[in-house]
């Protein structure tokens, strides 16, 4: 395994919850330890979302004009719908895609780990239920984190895209710090 990739097994036995260095999205309470961490895919992801979003308006606007112009071509009653609906449809997938872009982000607590991606999908897990990590950077692939909840095969994953190297730091800190080691595979 390359060293710049960690896999990361948790065990039974807890970390005391200490204040890694080098978050920026760092909630606090009333004393000086972090009580979450919040990292936006926006901050990344600003452009291609605006990319989407703009390119889903402009659909959405021209499967409206299509639409309305039923009426005055009485003759092409069907082509106008058609095509209506499927510019509604991509204006409906380009704004899925924007809202991914925009609004997903990755939040770790002392409770445990919080992924939403996009607008509907959400995913959380405490801490216990965290049976493996992994996080790639620098490798041939796309850096990304992956995070394998106990008794499932397919691991959630933050693309290699959407956090900063920063960010990338401050995950693998969390997770140093918050989920035991057992051992590195």
């Amino acid at each position: 395994m390359s060293e710049s990739s960690s896999v990361v097994r948790a065990g039974s036995v807890a970390l005391p919850l200490q204040s890694p260095e080098g978050i920026r999205h760092v909630r606090r309470a009333g004393s000086e330890q972090a009580t979450s961490a919040t990292f936006y895919y926006a901050a990344q992801c600003w452009q291609s979302g605006a990319f989407w979003l703009v390119q889903g308006l402009v659909l959405l606007a021209i499967g409206f004009f299509l639409y309305v112009q039923i009426p005055a071509a009485p003759k092409l009653t069907t082509q106008l719908m058609i095509c209506s609906v499927l510019s509604v449809i991509g204006a409906m997938f380009t704004l899925h895609m924007a809202a991914w872009n925009l609004l997903s982000f990755l939040r770790l607590d002392r409770h445990g780990v919080r992924m939403r991606q996009g607008l509907f999908n959400t995913h959380s897990l405490v801490w216990e239920e965290l049976d493996c990590w992994r996080i790639v950077e620098n490798d041939s692939a796309m850096p990304a984190v992956f995070l394998w909840k106990r008794g499932q095969v397919v691991p959630w994953t933050v693309p290699g895209n959407s956090l900063s190297s920063e960010d990338y730091a401050a995950v693998r800190a969390w997770l140093n710090e918050h989920v035991p080691l057992k051992g590195r595979l």
